[in-house]
């Protein structure tokens, strides 16, 4: 200890040089530093009238200071972990940062606006709490982690377990395993051999009433998995994903072995046994395509036996049950919180400061304003993405109960994607589960359905939706070849600036159609916060309408980073969907997006579009730990695994976009 507080300076050196290191081994501590410096910041900004000068240097006091305090206390990053410590220094840290809390607490009590001051206070508590809890937890998992049956099973889902689960992430609590789950290769998936898919076939061998041949589930709601029928027309009301998506497979009798692997936990193969008609007889048609090829039949097998791998192996723990997850789960929430506060404090100032500072400043916080809400926006989107791919708590879903329109299914996915982004969550979890299983599939795929706007595949004109359309309408055909001929010069306003605002429109009425209303409630919460922020503003209506434009423009990027992953592939009918396979359907109308470390954050997953299409469970920071083995399995088939820059991928969407512009333009291709 004494030679660590050898050189103070030297260690407080370490730590600002050494920041990524210190996040990744410590980051309930260095969120909790962040906290603070963020308060002390927020103070100085709200005493001094939003002078920058003494805004900036409180910042940088507090940031000397509480990493002083950490450093010396020993808590630098090339110290051991806080349990480590005596109880004497723990007690030193714990009451000296302690101190500067409860000041700043005082502080905010006595500030003049309200609402900066409750921010304030439930900032810090938070803060506080995440100390409570680290000093707590670290000395348990100390202890824990050295028994060698310490060994916490992931939970099934319950009313109430999902809030437990949640409530410990958001708390800092780790509440289960230490990880050790590295990058997988098929060395490690073929060494392992996985008696589930056995097990499986004896359950489903036992509950079969029969055998069925083809030529009976013509006509009927039926479908096939892993040899198996099942009768799914009572249920599809109730799916979890969709009545749609279900509908589609049972029309067509379609098997959904790998497809169901894809989107379900284990566990719910045996709520199966109740829909189960018998075993598919073998001898049944046989198609003949040319994407029925034996490197797709080998693709598939190895996808199966690695999705079985990840499972057996604990890669779908969600932050309920594994340590590292809890912890990533924190710094993404503690995140968001530190981007809304900082919008709203923002804006408290800027009101403030509007009728002595001169517009030039105004519109630059007022811009500085809007840009931080908008990141908070597009961050709380990416929570709800992950939440609602139960890719934070690994919950199993149960299926749509009587009160489905009143209670949200997935209470987290809800909370940030409709409270805090604005957009119905129903809505978002059938219609993303549809894109998942039929991506890019014209008129189908519900997040790429754009005619006469853009034309995303020219497989559209031919379908038959499209067709109707145009009997009904006849100056469609006229307006659609107007619209498409700049489509390339459309693509990327439309979707920042217009994106959000079409969101808002269609997500509004599909809840007021189907009346859900707790949708319906977490955008009334929505609004109110955004309406909230803008009469602050009240005295200047440009700066009212500036805020607007650049939160809504910065949010718009989000639309763009959706698309490009999927624009300028290909697409497919069922039946090609079917021949190839889903694994080789995936890679065909996917790609993904190189991207630095230091840029994931921005990316919010989505630059691993490929590995997040194949495993949609899979928690977003365990991605890069599968991307190897697709790679080999891509490579051993000769199956295409694109990849290309982000600027890259728009330039290969608006390339794609010009030449069909060209083709409609020159009359080759026939719109209707």
């Amino acid at each position: 200890m004494t030679m660590y507080k050898s050189n103070i300076l030297a260690n407080i050196q370490n730590r600002f040089l050494h920041w990524r290191l210190n996040w990744e081994h410590e980051t309930l501590r260095s969120t909790y530093e962040i906290c603070i410096c963020i308060t002390a910041t927020l103070l100085a900004l709200l005493e001094s009238d939003g002078n920058l000068i003494i805004t900036l240097s409180a910042f940088f006091a507090a940031t000397l200071s509480v990493i002083s305090v950490s450093t010396n206390m020993g808590l630098g990053v090339f110290y051991p972990t806080l349990h480590s410590l005596s109880m004497l220094d723990q007690g030193r840290f714990f009451i000296a940062n302690s101190i500067f809390m409860v000041f700043s607490l005082c502080k905010a009590f006595k500030a003049s606006n309200n609402f900066l001051s409750l921010a304030i206070i439930i900032h810090s508590l938070l803060a506080l709490t995440c100390l409570t809890e680290l000093l707590v937890n670290y000395q348990g998992m100390s202890s824990l982690s050295k028994s060698n049956d310490f060994d916490v099973k992931v939970p099934l889902y319950t009313k109430w377990s999902i809030v437990k689960s949640v409530s410990q992430c958001l708390l800092g609590k780790n509440t289960g395993k230490k990880s050790s789950l590295g990058v997988v290769s098929m060395k490690d998936v073929e060494e392992i051999t996985s008696n589930a898919s056995q097990e499986r076939e004896l359950m489903f061998k036992k509950a079969a009433k029969g055998r069925v041949v083809r030529e009976m589930i013509e006509g009927k709601k039926w479908v096939v998995l892993e040899g198996y029928v099942f009768d799914v027309e009572q249920f599809a009301e109730y799916h979890p994903g969709g009545t749609e998506l279900l509908l589609d497979y049972a029309n067509r009798q379609a098997d959904i072995t790998d497809q169901f692997a894809a989107f379900h936990n284990p566990v719910i193969y045996r709520r199966l046994l109740t829909m189960i008609v018998g075993k598919l007889e073998l001898e049944s048609e046989i198609r003949s395509s040319k994407y029925a090829e034996k490197s797709t039949k080998g693709a598939s097998q190895d996808y199966r036996k690695l999705t079985a791998y990840l499972w057996s192996r604990g890669y779908f723990d969600g932050a309920e049950a594994d340590e590292e997850s809890a912890r990533i789960t924190l710094y993404r929430h503690l995140g968001i919180l530190c981007l809304g506060i900082l919008a709203v404090s923002q804006s408290i100032i800027l009101q403030k400061s509007m009728k002595n500072g001169g517009k030039f400043v105004n519109y630059v916080q007022c811009a500085l304003a809007a840009f931080t809400l908008g990141i908070f926006l597009q961050q709380s989107a990416f929570l709800a993405h992950d939440a609602c791919h139960n890719g934070v708590v690994n919950r199993t879903k149960e299926g749509r109960s009587k009160y489905r329109k009143i209670i949200p299914n997935n209470l987290l996915g809800w909370f940030h994607g409709t409270v805090l982004f604005g957009i119905s969550s129903a809505r978002w979890i059938d219609d993303h589960s549809v894109h998942h299983a039929l991506t890019m599939r014209p008129f189908m795929d519900a997040q790429f359905k754009y005619l006469p706007i853009w034309c995303v595949s020219r497989k559209e004109f031919s379908t038959k939706i499209w067709n109707d359309m145009c009997r009904d309408f006849p100056p469609l055909v006229f307006l659609t070849k107007c619209l498409l001929c700049v489509q390339h010069y459309t693509f990327i306003p439309l979707a920042v600036v217009v994106g959000r605002f079409n969101f808002y429109i269609i997500n509004f009425l599909y809840s007021l159609q189907n009346q859900i209303f707790f949708d319906l409630v977490g955008m009334f919460l929505y609004w109110s916060g955004y309406l909230s922020l803008l009469s602050l503003l009240s005295e200047d209506f440009w700066l009212q309408l500036s805020f607007t434009f650049i939160s809504h423009v910065t949010v718009g990027i989000l639309h763009v980073q959706l698309l490009v992953s999927h624009l300028a592939t290909d697409s497919f009918t069922p039946e090609e969907e079917e021949d190839m396979g889903y694994f080789v359907f995936q890679m065909r109308t996917t790609r993904n997006i190189d991207s630095t470390k230091n840029w994931d954050w921005f990316h919010g997953g989505l630059q691993y579009q490929i590995e997040h299409h194949l495993f949609p469970q899979l928690p977003r920071h365990r991605l890069p730990l599968v991307k190897p083995v697709l790679l080999e399995i891509c490579s051993r088939h000769g199956i295409r695994y694109e990849s290309v820059e982000s600027l890259e991928s728009v330039r290969l969407c608006l390339e794609n976009f010009r030449e069909i512009a060209s083709e409609v333009w020159k009359g080759d291709i026939t719109v209707a």
